[in-house]
C-alpha cells in the first residue's frame, strides 16, 4: 500500500528529535574502538582480532577512555 506524501515527509513518529535534544546533544565521533559484550574486551583497529567480533556482540566506543569507563579492558593481543 503506497504511503501518502505527507506521511513520507514526516517520517516515523519515534524518529523525531526534540529541540532540546538537537541543541544539547553532541555528535558522537567514532574512532574505531569496538568492544565485545561477552568478554568485556575492547579492540582498536590495529588489533589482530578487530574484525572477528560477532556483530551481535559488538559495542562501539568513542575512545579507549569510554570503553574502560564502561568496564572493558584492552585485548591482550593488541600492540
Amino acid at each position: 500500500m503506497p504511503m501518502p506524501p505527507w506521511e513520507a515527509q514526516r517520517g516515523p513518529k519515534n524518529s523525531r528529535i526534540s529541540v532540546t535534544e538537537s541543541v544539547h546533544s553532541q555528535p558522537r565521533i567514532y574512532t574505531g574502538i569496538i568492544g565485545n559484550q561477552q568478554s568485556h574486551l575492547y579492540h582498536r583497529s590495529d588489533c589482530p582480532s578487530y574484525g572477528q567480533i560477532a556483530l551481535e556482540n559488538r559495542v562501539e566506543f568513542a575512545d579507549a577512555i569510554e570503553a574502560e569507563a564502561a568496564g572493558y579492558r584492552l585485548a591482550g593481543n593488541c600492540p
